[in-house]
């Protein structure tokens, strides 16, 4: 079957090279016309009920928020310059694009209102709107009712009034971050003077600021390629060698971006530093097999011969090494969410695209290509050189001393247990307060800081719904003491630092009637006592929409918001378990509580997934590596001295993770799965070749020391290239990136450890009866083809 492919490759090069330009050039049409951006419902895990909760009660909010901060360097709010600009920036939130004009909460809108007993009835007008008070009594006035309504008092104004707070929300599937960014932007502009700073923190302000850095992360791709073929040419002294991969990866990148637009998919920028991966996995499979072509030629002296000997030698290697990259990406897409679901499917048909581009259209574009002159001269260039002629030459001698081979096991099982020591202490899922995706030196991340000290837990909202068994069941007295007695019961917890429900503004009702006791801060007894305050809470002026978010418009459910200083996975696991141990012990007929929805119950939804699907994904894609390799060398054993090297690198990798206190998230979870395929590939290709190489010397240790030295050679090659590439991306103002250009530099370099040093050192020790052919040097020099394929006999 291999001779037949080989030949009909070689023979009809070009029908095939006509097929390849009319297939590249559609993709490259569908590719032009991508759309970047950030599709936001994509982001969060679909089916867990947290998410499922959120978008069962959309009006509630929590989620898609953006939040102002309005700081005064010196003295306090309360001034009319400043109250006045807290108004005008309050309406300018209106009109901001996709905006859901309901969730505007600042001092300076309509809705926030102050309840006043008059000598006709209660009275409920705004606190500060239409415009700021200008006598010294009428802001007097004002900071009595901000200070005495804890609604306001440290949620809406800073416990030392020097930071004014504004919200928004937005309309999920009508999120336009770039245009948000670009407004927000021109308002900061506008209303920041030299007393006056404005910091804005939330996830679609977070994705323009991510967009706004585009440019530079066009110019690391750039950069990325310069270097790579640079330290290529520096390497090989090949123009051939660099140009045929570089070539590959860019036509294997044209069809996966056209895959894309056909699937109508978007690209989101926070995935942009995947398809680098895919690409570098394309380049390794091109330079193992084009170096392959010039040391036949260099053997041979004939081309076409030397594609045919390439082809049939490394055909199903390289298969088999892109069938194992693709489905370990495809992996990804079993991830529950809708950004991994695309992602995974998408890269999955790229990595596919290697099959005809590197093992079908590279043989091709050689026999197009001028013949290659001193070719023996190349190739003894390249023997005589440090890399092979010392460094690999070493590495294989090591491997064949006498106890090396145990030696080199037993030191990477030490430090296997130390990895395993060291894993124990990764953290799962965003542990900063701040974006994981942008440094903790960037303005968003200051921002975040501010906010974070000065307003404790306005970022993070943590929603529990109480689900009413029937219309008006929130108006029930028994109902609201159940609200109350969990919102106490929460409040208990450290990290708490406010609670909020249509239970407080009641309570506050009760307590103007009492001129503003607080000792009658409480609900009433009965129902008629509640009926009443919820009929003067919402008939004092009130407009629609004002108290959406604390209930629905029959009076059925309700909504509690905890405000949580931090979102650390422990504060998050406590919050819940507070929470449902009270849900269980206080069941009422009169609704249910419902867990949970807000910024926290999103980050609680993708820690739970994370958790789930970390473990479970990197071992699936580690069994089906197995399983693959294991079926084309015909041996599972194979398959089991393949894997082993993959899982220490990704182990040690985790365990640098842990060090280094790099939560394992959303965006790192997918690096490691797209590591094993480049990893495995390695290996693959040194096990193919010593296979060969016996059958010529028929002595294991020469075979070992020539795979290493030629096999070798290329995987250090692509290793070298890929490190040189993405250590420009350490660089990047996005965090998320400088981290994933390490990471794939750290897990390469364990890649490389492992097949050059621990793989050989097991094929020493077992001596695998798969890579003993019956196939004699005689047979291989008179030119006799074998009756099967190497890797099939």
């Amino acid at each position: 079957m291999i001779e037949k492919i080989a030949h009909f490759i070689v023979n009809r090069r070009l029908l095939i090279a006509i097929l390849m330009f009319i297939a590249t050039s559609f993709f490259l049409y569908n590719a032009l016309q991508i759309p970047i951006k950030t599709f936001f419902p994509d982001l969060l895990p679909q089916n867990h009920p947290f998410v499922k909760l959120i978008k069962k009660h959309p009006k509630f909010g929590g989620t898609n928020s953006v939040i102002v901060g309005l700081e005064v360097k010196n003295g306090d709010i309360f001034t009319q310059k400043t109250l006045q600009k807290i108004i005008d920036f309050s309406n300018d939130l209106y009109f901001l694009p996709s905006v859901d004009r309901t969730k505007v909460m600042s001092l300076g809108v309509n809705k926030v209102r102050n309840a006043k007993i008059t000598s006709w009835g209660i009275s409920s007008p705004s606190i500060l709107f239409p415009e700021a008070p200008k006598t010294k009594e009428g802001i007097d006035q004002l900071k009595a009712d901000v200070y005495s309504n804890p609604t306001y008092y440290g949620n809406l104004v800073s416990l030392d009034a020097k930071v004014a707070l504004l919200k928004m929300g937005f309309f999920e599937d009508k999120l336009q971050p770039r245009l948000i960014y670009k407004e927000l932007q021109k308002l900061k502009t506008r209303f920041e003077d030299e007393n006056t700073k404005i910091h804005i923190v939330g996830d679609p302000y977070l994705y323009g600021v991510i967009f706004s850095y585009l440019p530079q992360t066009g110019m690391f791709f750039v950069i990325t390629i310069v270097a790579m073929l640079l330290i290529a040419f520096l390497y090989t002294r090949s123009l051939r060698l660099i140009l045929i991969p570089m070539t590959s990866a860019c036509i294997c990148a044209i069809w996966g971006l056209g895959f894309i637009q056909l699937l109508h998919f978007n690209l989101d920028p926070l995935i942009l530093v995947i398809p680098l991966l895919i690409s570098a996995t394309a380049l390794s499979h091109s330079i193992q097999f084009n170096r392959r072509v010039n040391e036949e030629y260099a053997s041979t002296g004939n081309l076409r011969e030397s594609c045919i000997i390439t082809i049939k030698g490394l055909f199903f290697p390289g298969l088999g090494g892109i069938l194992t990259d693709s489905m370990g990406i495809f992996l990804i897409s079993m991830i529950p969410i809708p950004l991994m679901n695309k992602l995974g499917l998408f890269m999955f048909l790229w990595c596919l695209s290697m099959i005809p581009v590197v093992l079908v259209l590279n043989p091709v574009i050689n026999l197009y290509l001028p013949r290659m002159k001193n070719a023996k001269k190349w190739r003894e260039q390249r023997r005589n050189g440090f890399m092979e002629s010392f460094l690999l030459k070493k590495i294989g001698e090591i491997n064949c001393r006498p106890g090396a081979s145990w030696g080199i096991v037993c030191v990477f099982l030490v430090f296997a247990v130390i990895a395993f020591y060291l894993n124990m202490n990764i953290k799962v899922g965003n542990v900063n307060e701040g974006t994981p995706i942008l440094k903790d030196s960037s303005q968003y991340n200051q921002d975040v800081k501010f906010m974070a000290e000065r307003l404790p837990g306005s970022m993070n909202p943590m929603l529990v719904v109480v689900e009413g068994k029937q219309e008006g069941a929130i108006k029930q007295p028994e109902l609201l003491k159940l609200v109350d007695q969990f919102q106490a019961c929460m409040a208990k917890i450290p990290e708490v630092t406010c609670t909020l429900s249509i239970v407080n503004l009641v309570k506050g009702i009760n307590m103007a009637f009492w001129e503003n006791n607080p000792k009658y801060f409480m609900l009433p007894d009965s129902a008629r006592g509640v009926y009443a305050n919820l009929h003067l809470l919402t008939s004092g002026g009130a407009e629609p929409g004002d108290y959406d978010t604390y209930y629905d418009f029959d009076f059925k459910n309700l909504n509690i918001t905890l405000y949580v200083e931090n979102h650390k996975p422990e504060v998050i696991n406590k919050l819940l378990a507070t929470a449902r141990e009270f849900i269980s012990t206080h069941k009422t007929d009169l609704a249910e509580f419902k867990l949970a929805g807000g910024r926290v119950g999103v980050i609680a939804a993708f820690n739970d997934s994370i958790m789930v699907h970390e473990t479970t994904t990197l071992g699936v894609a580690l069994l089906l590596t197995g399983i693959v390799t294991g079926i084309i060398f015909r041996s599972f054993l194979a398959g089991l001295l393949l894997v082993i090297p993959l899982s220490l690198a990704s182990w040690f990798t985790f365990a640098y993770m842990a060090i280094q206190d790099i939560a394992i998230n959303l965006q790192t979870l997918p690096v490691s799965i797209i590591a094993i395929g480049i990893g495995v590939d390695y290996g693959i290709y040194l096990l193919s070749r010593i296979r060969e190489e016996y059958a010529i010397k028929g002595n294991l240790d020469d075979a070992l020391k020539e795979a290493i030295g030629t096999a070798g050679n290329a995987i250090v090659l692509t290793g070298i290239v890929i490190i040189a590439g993405v250590v420009f991306w350490n660089f990047s103002d996005i965090k998320f990136q400088a981290e994933m250009g390490l990471l794939l530099s750290i897990v390469t370099i364990f890649h490389l450890l492992g097949s050059l040093l621990l793989l050989p050192a097991m094929v020493k020790i077992i001596k695998p009866q798969f890579l003993f052919k019956k196939e004699t040097i005689a047979a291989r020099n008179s030119g006799q083809e074998a009756v099967s394929s190497p890797l099939f006999e």
